[in-house]
């Protein structure tokens, strides 16, 4: 039982949730570990916060969607007659 912890390998290593059983965690892929082994990996340095990676992630996401936003209003003011047809000729 215990806290699982949902973590982002940094790299290639082996550890074990039981003491018994060894596992090999892969660099990249992401795990759910014990609080005891998230503690032992942390203070490696060996894997990283999977939660912190996902909120990441999502204000990457966020900031393309705002340049996005940016982007179009740019294009909307500089919309003239000419533009419209070299567009067409483009497609």
């Amino acid at each position: 039982g215990g806290i699982m912890i949902k973590i982002k390998m940094k790299g290639t290593h082996q550890g074990s949730i039981d003491g018994v059983k060894v596992h090999t965690y892969k660099d990249g892929e992401i795990y759910n570990i014990t609080e005891k082994l998230y503690k032992v990996f942390k203070e490696l340095d060996w894997c990283e916060d999977f939660v912190k990676i996902e909120k990441f992630e999502e204000s990457k996401k966020e900031m393309k969607i705002v340049e996005k936003k940016m982007e179009m209003t740019k294009n909307k003011k500089m919309e003239v007659p000419i533009n419209k047809t070299s567009i067409n000729k483009d497609k």
